[in-house]
């Protein structure tokens, strides 16, 4: 009896695998015999014991059937399963698969990938210089205080904590968040306003479903953090990419836009991934435009608590007195990705639709780490969290900052190092396949770095990397760049 099946699993489970397989593939017919238990233990030199515990699973699972003194036999399998696609599949030998039919979602996102590429998931696993955005400032956050709170958690655990939670969210955690945003962000929001969502993505996801049919028009930026525009195309809707410059967003050219339109995307304080930051008249002319044409403006404020040399711009959110603005934030850049935990600041009238499809796609966000981040707030801790961040990340921004200029010897721009936690290093002087083949040197050596082009609808025509810089002391920023130029003019050939 041949068996082909995996060889790491124990004995008795191959024997089984096997044996299973050729019964649903037709190669062991019903009714057949199947060998002892001692004779197949005595072929195939192990253990009777062995067989038998095979023999009985199958017997269990209905393959098989034993008659006391008779033998074990093949069970009757149905006919019309023979030949469908389902008995296809269990053929050990298969060399191509039926093409699945999709739905109208899965064709709209085409070949992308399930997370935006280059940016947050390709990495070098094994670069200790790794300038990935996204790379929390875990060094600078207090375990010893977050251990504690997340043990006081542990310790008192009731019924309500381990049972299904609210679709909108931890009420403790919706009511640190509203003193947070008012006080320091200037977003005008009551508790009830407020939903927690898991993560940033998500609550964009969730929008498009309530917001979006399929054919509307969208606007996103030119560029934009990729993520935006996949979860957009995936709803069906027609995106409109607008470009940015040094001010954002170009609101004038909202008015060329073809036909009616009903969202605009954008990341004000900080522009993902340019790191432009819109004035206060770029900021009322997109509310303007926005009341004109009945479209949403979707805020996202994905790391506006890390401003050098000035205060964060107010929210958009915070100027406009109707119900245009949807305000989203997350914990991410501020804590840890792992967290998945972001929060969304919606107009009144939004709340109930956007709740209910919250409930309908992941009935709530786990509640455990909501009370952790409820407590880590209210305690005071998160403040003086924000106010170390800030001091590392001036430190290891400006670390960056100067590598780039000293080490390419000024034939490098930058643009966006005025707040956040990442900059866009533009090599003007250096040409695509040079840059591209740059970036493998670097890798080599140790050194991640990934390109802005996944960020664009149409590439741009010179090459550039989004640069993070919260995860690496500044020592090991001006290592990493040293490194990284001597890649980079290796493949230049100068």
């Amino acid at each position: 009896m041949l068996f082909e099946v995996d060889q790491s699993l124990p004995v008795c489970k191959q024997i089984y695998q096997a044996i299973r397989l050729k019964i649903l593939n037709g190669q062991m017919p019903a009714g057949g015999k199947v060998p002892s238990s001692r004779s197949l233990a005595k072929e195939l030199g192990i253990s009777r014991n062995t067989v038998t515990i095979a023999y009985e699973i199958l017997t269990s699972e209905g393959y098989l059937i034993s008659s006391q003194g008779a033998g074990t036999y093949i069970a009757p399998m149905p006919e019309s399963f023979f030949g469908s696609q389902l008995a296809s599949k269990m053929a050990p030998h298969r060399t191509s698969q039926p093409h699945p039919r999709l739905s109208d979602y899965s064709k709209n996102l085409g070949n992308a990938s399930a997370e935006p590429p280059n940016l947050e998931t390709k990495k070098n696993v094994t670069a200790k210089y790794d300038f990935r955005h996204g790379h929390p400032a875990i060094d600078v956050l207090s375990h010893r205080i977050w251990r504690h709170i997340v043990q006081q958690h542990a310790a008192r655990f009731t019924l309500e904590q381990v049972s299904y939670g609210p679709p909108q969210g931890h009420p403790a955690l919706r009511a640190a968040i509203m003193r947070y945003l008012r006080d320091r962000r200037g977003v005008e929001c009551e508790q009830d306003e407020i939903v927690i969502v898991n993560g940033s993505q998500q609550a964009l996801d969730l929008l498009g479903r309530i917001l979006v049919n399929p054919g509307d028009a969208v606007v996103v930026e030119e560029p934009c953090y990729p993520g935006t525009r996949q979860a957009l195309t995936g709803l069906g809707a027609k995106v409109h990419s607008v470009p940015v410059d040094n001010e954002g967003l170009i609101t004038r050219d909202l008015a060329s836009l073809p036909g009616p339109v009903r969202l605009i995307c954008v990341t004000p304080s900080h522009q993902y991934p340019t790191g432009s930051v819109m004035p206060l008249k770029r900021r009322l002319e997109l509310i303007a435009f926005a009341r004109k044409v009945g479209a949403y403006i979707i805020e996202d404020d994905y790391d506006s608590e890390f401003r050098y040399g000035a205060r964060p711009e107010q929210s958009v959110q915070g100027l406009e007195s109707g119900d245009r603005v949807v305000y989203v934030g997350t914990f991410s850049k501020v804590l840890f990705p792992a967290l998945r935990l972001g929060y969304v600041v919606l107009p009144k009238t939004l709340v109930e639709p956007f709740v209910i499809a919250k409930s309908v796609t992941d009935r709530y966000t786990a509640t455990f780490f909501q009370g952790v981040v409820a407590d880590f707030i209210a305690e005071g801790h998160f403040e003086r969290h924000l106010r170390r961040v800030r001091v590392q990340m001036h430190e290891r921004r400006d670390a960056l900052v100067d590598a780039l200029h000293t080490s390419f010897h000024g034939k490098v721009r930058i643009s966006g190092e005025s707040a956040g936690l990442h900059l866009l290093a533009w090599f003007p002087d250096i040409s695509r396949a040079s840059l591209e083949a740059g970036i493998r040197r670097a890798s080599a050596a140790g050194v991640a770095v990934y390109s802005v082009d996944p960020c664009y609808a149409v590439r741009p025509r010179t090459g550039g990397l989004v640069m993070g810089f919260a995860s690496m002391a500044p020592e090991v920023i001006r290592e990493g760049i040293q490194r990284l130029s001597r890649s980079l003019t290796a493949a230049n050939g100068k």
